[in-house]
C-alpha cells in the first residue's frame, strides 16, 4: 500500500458473518476482478472511479455503489487525491432469502444502476455502518440491516409489476411478538427468535411493530 492508505476488514456474528471493510486508497489501483458476493459500498471522501457493465463510473461521496456476484470491475481514484469508503458484502444466500420473504420471487434480483445517489439510502447504510463499528446488540443490527436492504431491493432493482406486501398475517401475529419481547426482555434474543415465534418474516416484523407500537422492536 503507499503511503496513507489503509483497509480495515471485519466481521458480524450477529449478521450471519457479514464481511465489512473500512478503506482508504490514494495511488492503489484495481485491475478486473469479481467477489463471490455483493458489494455495496458508500464513498466517505473523494471520488472513487470503476469500470462495471461495460462504462467507467464515479461514485462521489455520499453515493452507493453496488456490484453483483461475478461481476467484473476495477477501481482507482477520481480526480483528487483518492478516496475513502465503506463495503458490506452480503452473501447470495441472504440477498436471495429477502428477496424472497419480501417480495416472494425466486432467484437473485438485477439491480438496475451501478452508482445509487440516494441521501435516504445512503443515511440508512452510514447508520448501519456505525452501529457495526460500535458493537451495538444483535438485535439492533439485525433490524438496521434489514431495513437496509429491502430499501435497496425495493427502490433500485427490476421488477415486473408491482409485488403488495402481504400484511395480514403480520398484523395478526404482531402482539404475540409484543408479549414475547416483554416475556424475555432480561435475555439477548435475535430478530429472526422473534419473527420464528410469530411466524411471519423479519421485515414485516419490524414494519408493523412499528407501525403499531411508533417503537423498533429493540427500542421495545
Amino acid at each position: 500500500m503507499f503511503k496513507d492508505e489503509f483497509c480495515h476488514i471485519s466481521t458480524s456474528d450477529a449478521l450471519e458473518g457479514l464481511e465489512v471493510i473500512n478503506a482508504q486508497f490514494t495511488d492503489t489501483t484495481f485491475g478486473k476482478h469479481a467477489h463471490a458476493e455483493y458489494v455495496i459500498s458508500v464513498v466517505d471522501e473523494g471520488i472513487k472511479q470503476f469500470h462495471h457493465k461495460g462504462e467507467t463510473h464515479n461514485a462521489f461521496k455520499g453515493d452507493i455503489s453496488i456490484i453483483s456476484p461475478d461481476e467484473l470491475h476495477t477501481g482507482s481514484k477520481g480526480n483528487g487525491e483518492g478516496w475513502r469508503y465503506r463495503a458490506i458484502y452480503p452473501s447470495e444466500s441472504q440477498i436471495i432469502r429477502i428477496y424472497h420473504d419480501v417480495f416472494a420471487k425466486e432467484g437473485l434480483p438485477t439491480f438496475k444502476q451501478s452508482v445509487i445517489k440516494d441521501e435516504r439510502l445512503s443515511r440508512q447504510m452510514q447508520m448501519l455502518l456505525v452501529k457495526l463499528g460500535s458493537g451495538a446488540e444483535s438485535l439492533d443490527l439485525e433490524i438496521h440491516w434489514e431495513l437496509l436492504l429491502v430499501k435497496l431491493l425495493q427502490k433500485h432493482t427490476h421488477q415486473r409489476g408491482h409485488s403488495e406486501l402481504v400484511l395480514s398475517k403480520a398484523q395478526a401475529n404482531i402482539a404475540l411478538a409484543r408479549d414475547y419481547l416483554a416475556d424475555h426482555f432480561q435475555q439477548k434474543v435475535s430478530l429472526d427468535d422473534v419473527a420464528q415465534q410469530v411466524g411471519i418474516s423479519k421485515f414485516h416484523l419490524i414494519k408493523e411493530f412499528k407501525r403499531c407500537y411508533q417503537l423498533t422492536p429493540h427500542q421495545y
